[in-house]
């Protein structure tokens, strides 16, 4: 029987006594400290990749980690304090996984993915992603199935001489 060992443990009371909610709590704390310190040193680890691509060095499927490592440390180079902030993500033991490890599989799946989609054949649905009556503009963000409250009047129902309420 298990339970007799880990009940006969010094810290099984001390375990036991606290709310079944704890071991969640400690478990989101930590994903939210650990994912706040990944977008920081993103931030920091996109600048060095955005030097890096205006020299022409990019990161493609066939990039090793060492290599994007190794490019990262000498477009660093020119700055004591980049450098020292580089060799802290690198090195860092306390979160489970590197940032640069990270960053570095976000940039090789986002190299794969732009190099499939540059292989599949182009959709025939050439508006895809435009507004509808538009070749040039972007989707819009705005909402054009706006929902009328009880007693709200249409704008266009006002200026043609119509009062709706919906």
């Amino acid at each position: 029987n298990v339970e007799d060992p880990v009940a006969a443990d010094k810290t099984h009371d001390p375990v036991q006594a606290q709310d079944r909610d704890i071991p969640r709590s400690l478990f989101e704390d930590f994903v939210g400290e650990w994912s706040a310190i990944f977008h920081k040193d993103r931030s920091f680890l996109s600048q060095l990749v955005d030097a890096l691509t205006k020299k022409k060095i990019i990161v493609t499927e066939k990039t090793s980690h060492d290599d994007f490592v190794k490019d990262l440390l000498d477009e660093a180079s020119h700055s004591t304090e980049e450098l020292r902030n580089l060799k802290r993500i690198i090195n860092s033991t306390s979160d489970p996984v590197s940032s640069v490890r990270l960053y570095y599989d976000e940039l090789v799946m986002s190299a794969r993915d732009a190099s499939e989609q540059g292989n599949r054949p182009r959709s025939k649905r050439r508006g895809f992603g435009r507004r509808v009556g538009s070749s040039a503009s972007p989707v819009s963000s705005e909402d054009e199935g706006e929902i009328l409250e009880d007693g709200e009047v249409e704008d266009n129902a006002l200026t043609s001489g119509k009062n709706q309420t919906v």
